[in-house]
């Protein structure tokens, strides 16, 4: 039988969020050009990571949740999530932050835009 160890897992872990890192700057650098033309690579790369260390603090784990999320932290802060507002909206009672985050983003996208 084929076991894989504590320290493979790691290393597959890492090789993973590599991966979704590089394809979320790519998404991000095609679809909000406006936000990331002015960011080099390596700055980018820690803004997602910062981006995705403030998402995991508040429940959005999923690929989907952290890109979502970053795409909002685009337009405002990585700590947007932090604001005191936004937060209690993440965690309200009987839902999860990943179906607040979506349910955020949808609201956002039905505002007309100045």
């Amino acid at each position: 039988m084929f076991v894989i160890d504590r320290n493979q897992m790691q290393i597959l872990d890492a090789l993973a969020e590599r991966d979704f890192h590089r394809a979320l700057m790519a998404f991000v650098r095609r679809e909000l050009p406006d936000h990331t033309a002015h960011m080099e690579d390596a700055e980018l790369r820690t803004f997602i990571r910062e981006s995705q260390a403030h998402a995991e603090r508040h429940g959005i784990e999923s690929d989907r949740g952290v890109a979502q999320y970053v795409c909002l932290a685009l337009e405002t802060t990585p700590a947007f999530a932090d604001d005191p507002n936004i937060s209690k909206f993440l965690h309200l009672p009987g839902m999860s932050p990943e179906v607040l985050l979506e349910e955020l983003v949808d609201l956002l996208n039905e505002m007309p835009e100045h």
